[in-house]
């Protein structure tokens, strides 16, 4: 535990994401986003990890925003 994981336990990788700014219509400051990223692993387990998160980053006023985020 807490130790780095070694290059060589870790194969090839994808990470693709999209980021779009007033997707929602009057609303033309808020950003929403989505991400996936997979990973292909030597060092036991299932052998990947395919990880999913999206945001949503809304513009309360000029100095404050809310940005809930969900990973799975």
């Amino acid at each position: 535990p807490g130790a780095l994981i070694p290059e060589s336990s870790i194969g090839d990788s994808f990470v693709a994401g999209i980021v779009t700014i007033g997707f929602v219509p009057q609303r033309d400051d808020d950003v929403i986003g989505l991400g996936v990223a997979w990973v292909e692993l030597f060092a036991g387990g299932t052998g990947q990890e395919t990880v999913v998160e999206c945001f949503y980053k809304a513009k309360i006023n000029r100095h404050l925003y809310f940005q809930p985020d969900l990973q799975y």
